[in-house]
């Protein structure tokens, strides 16, 4: 292991043998920060045939914009190739995908806060643009996902309606391989709603339909989560779609409480159902708490198989849960814990990297927090082909750049 020094050894050291609840424990192998003078933050990443470890994110320029950023090391975090694309405006990446030559990566062009313009971007394996494409529909369409499926893609976003607020619809996309649009659904929030209850910057609320992940289980039936604008602000709201006929067998929204709730990953279980991983907010009076949420629901019905909530047990009223990774005896949980960013404006916001381990029934069997320095904001988390585990952050310095930090380490 490489350690800066002994109170870094000391700390991981005891942190790797302090579990709740048990006597598992994690491994720490090494950790490692990617520095930039400006700050960088990464938005997917996977393996290659090679079993190097590939990036794709942003770094900011030296006109506080966003720059497409992509960065490639070995299994040792020793760096192999890092690449930046330049462009006025910010680009913000929301896939990544291998190709049989390297990687495509998906990003959305963004010149102003409303207007947003995707495009792919293939590179080589030595990290060289080939051939740009952009991805064309006839209003303002931002991306959040992209998917292979056979030789077709399958995108889920938002489009955009610029009005005294900003209004966005959500949209499932099919594309060919030259990316010409094969077909699509849209999908309308259920109400509108022109101001937030708690959170007024920084603009009022965003009245959205909003899918966030998708599993594309057959040639007609495709699995849809995300969220969706109610009068108890948002909703979880998962849906099995006819894609073919465009026609939507069940939906289910989930809400039962005052506050929000937001997914972000929609995973297969080994049973093959799906699990939607995401956050639920309460609010209560003027104080507002933050839950890791895991839902399993039935792919035929939509019936709630389970509905779990998380909490760190050293927790600050802010943990989220951002992606799951499941193995046949449960599943792993990444997020965050730690205090509430969106309602502190100055300093450090100290939030650690949160690990979860869950049985198929969505019992907590364990839980843990990586102390970190500073604030966390993102995380990723890999298994590669050799069952090595990665957890990727992005963490705030004191100067206020953020760096890409990656954690080896090792689950029993």
């Amino acid at each position: 292991m490489i350690f800066k020094n002994k109170l870094t050894f000391i700390l991981i050291f005891c942190l790797s043998h302090t579990f709740s609840g048990n006597s598992q424990s994690l491994e720490f192998q090494w950790k490692k920060n990617f520095e930039s003078e400006k700050g960088n933050s990464i938005s997917a990443v996977i393996e290659d045939d090679a079993g190097h470890i590939v990036f794709a994110g942003e770094t900011r320029n030296e006109h506080a914009q966003l720059d497409l950023w992509l960065l490639k090391i070995d299994k040792l975090g020793r760096t192999i190739w890092t690449k930046n694309f330049p462009r006025r405006g910010h680009q913000r990446v929301f896939s990544l995908l291998k190709t049989e030559t390297g990687f495509m990566v998906g990003a959305n062009d963004i010149p102003t806060r409303t207007a947003a313009r995707p495009f792919v971007l293939f590179v080589d394996n030595d990290g060289n643009a080939t051939k740009k494409t952009k991805i064309k529909y006839k209003q303002e369409l931002r991306l959040k996902k992209l998917k292979k499926v056979g030789d077709d893609f399958y995108g889920v976003g938002i489009t955009i309606k610029p009005m005294e607020d900003i209004f966005t619809d959500g949209i499932l996309m099919k594309f060919n391989k030259d990316f010409d649009l094969v077909s699509e659904m849209n999908f309308q929030p259920d109400s509108v709603i022109l101001e937030h209850p708690v959170t007024k910057l920084p603009w009022n609320y965003v009245s959205t339909a909003e899918p966030r992940d998708f599993l594309v289980m057959d040639d007609e039936t495709l699995l849809l989560t995300g969220y969706q604008s109610s009068e108890k602000v948002t909703d979880f709201w998962t849906a099995n779609i006819d894609f073919k006929n465009k026609k939507i067998r069940w939906e289910s929204k989930i809400n039962q409480h005052f506050g929000g709730n937001e997914a972000f990953q929609l995973i297969e279980t080994p049973d093959h159902q799906p699990l939607m991983i995401g956050t639920r907010f309460d609010i209560i009076g003027e104080v507002g708490t933050y839950y890791g949420n895991a839902i399993k629901f039935d792919k035929e019905t939509g019936k709630v198989l389970f509905s779990e909530l998380y909490q760190a047990k050293k927790t600050n009223r802010f943990d989220r849960i951002l992606q799951a990774f499941p193995t046949k005896n449960g599943c792993f949980l990444v997020g965050l814990s730690g205090l509430d960013p969106y309602r502190l404006t100055k300093g450090e916001v100290p939030q650690d990297i949160w690990v979860v381990f869950i049985d198929h029934d969505g019992k907590m069997l364990w839980e843990q927090t990586i102390p970190q320095v500073g604030e966390e904001r993102g995380v990723n988390f890999l298994v590669t082909a050799e069952n090595e585990y990665y957890i990727f952050a992005k963490a705030y310095q004191k100067n206020g750049t953020g760096d890409l930090q990656v954690l080896k380490i090792a689950f029993p």
